[in-house]
């Protein structure tokens, strides 16, 4: 019940804990042991209904940018369940360590050497990669980390049971990866999140600049980070001030593009159409950090991406425009 309130894993973790705790219980369980818990789990499917009833009403029709395709989900899933989450998955490092550790767990799955106690995490984990993957949840790689706690075991044992010098380049190649996650985690580097890998400080002082000799200036960007940066005087059209704008000849338009925040296109299709239908000059351009990972990922995923942590564009604006909100009414 706390879980489902706290978010809504819970139906992906509630039965794989309910399967745990079937294995281990079930034979020390008689009839009335079976109806208390039947009361119980009444109780709490009736705690649940009012968050079920908002789950329903406003999370599961607006699921989009927090779900996506089986077989998407299914890889994400296994590789956040192998390897972690710290990770660039189109890297040779990861795909590594990817392929030794399903090699480890198809040895021991062969080997039958999983210790007993153990073996009620093989069925519980299907279980959770299943429910992530059909869902659609397990596109989050993060929504696969409660499977880890199943995971680890496994895979220890299952490197456990290499041989002596397959159980030690393993070891090694996966150490590697781990630390190659951690100094991307602690340097910001190869990661999707834009909004930590952009030098905000650099990106100000650059719009500023840009905006100096302009009798108006406006900032467009989907960048929440900014939406709080950007001083009153700066007026700005993002994420979080939707509202659109007229512009005169003269004024400017300061585009910023970089952010980890996926655009709507269909809902935000009349605020893209008016940024492309401005009369407007480039006058300049700076780009922040190249990151092409990310830009081949988005790629891959069928998300163009821009290839810099942020890019700052100054466009003069050469005749009467109005820019549409970015929100739609």
């Amino acid at each position: 019940m706390l879980l489902f309130y706290l978010g809504y894993l819970a139906f992906v973790a509630a039965p794989m804990i309910g399967l745990v705790w079937w294995q281990r219980h079930r034979r020390g369980l008689n009839r009335r042991a079976v109806l208390q818990l039947a009361i119980l789990m009444v109780a709490a499917l009736a705690a649940c209904l009012p968050q079920l009833w908002v789950f329903a009403a406003v999370h599961w029709p607006n699921r989009g940018p927090q779900s996506g395709s089986v077989p998407l989900a299914l890889v994400q899933t296994g590789t956040t369940v192998l390897i972690g989450t710290a990770h660039f998955p189109l890297g040779v490092l990861p795909l590594a360590a990817l392929m030794a550790g399903a090699a480890a767990l198809a040895r021991l799955a062969i080997m039958r050497a999983t210790p007993p106690a153990l073996a009620p995490l093989y069925p519980a984990l299907a279980l959770g990669c299943a429910l992530l993957a059909l869902t659609g949840l397990g596109f989050k790689g993060r929504n696969a980390l409660p499977l880890m706690l199943a995971a680890l075991p496994l895979l220890a044992a299952a490197l456990a049971a290499l041989p002596r010098h397959a159980r030690g380049a393993a070891l090694a190649l996966f150490a590697l990866f781990q630390s190659v996650g951690f100094y991307n985690v602690a340097e910001h580097r190869g990661t999707a999140k834009r909004s930590f890998n952009t030098p905000y400080r650099e990106v100000m002082a650059t719009i500023r600049t840009m905006a100096a000799d302009c009798p108006q200036a406006v900032v467009v960007h989907h960048d929440f980070v900014l939406t709080y940066l950007l001083p009153p005087a700066l007026p700005q059209i993002g994420s979080l001030s939707p509202g659109g704008v007229d512009l005169r000849a003269g004024d400017c338009l300061i585009r910023v593009d970089g952010a980890a925040t996926s655009l709507d296109r269909a809902a935000q299709a009349a605020w893209q159409a008016s940024l492309g239908a401005a009369p407007v000059r480039i006058e300049g351009a700076v780009r922040f950090r190249p990151e092409p990972e990310a830009a081949l990922a988005g790629q891959w995923l069928g998300h163009p991406v821009p290839d810099h942590a942020a890019i700052v564009t100054k466009l003069r604006v050469t005749g009467p425009a109005q820019i549409a909100p970015y929100w739609p009414e």
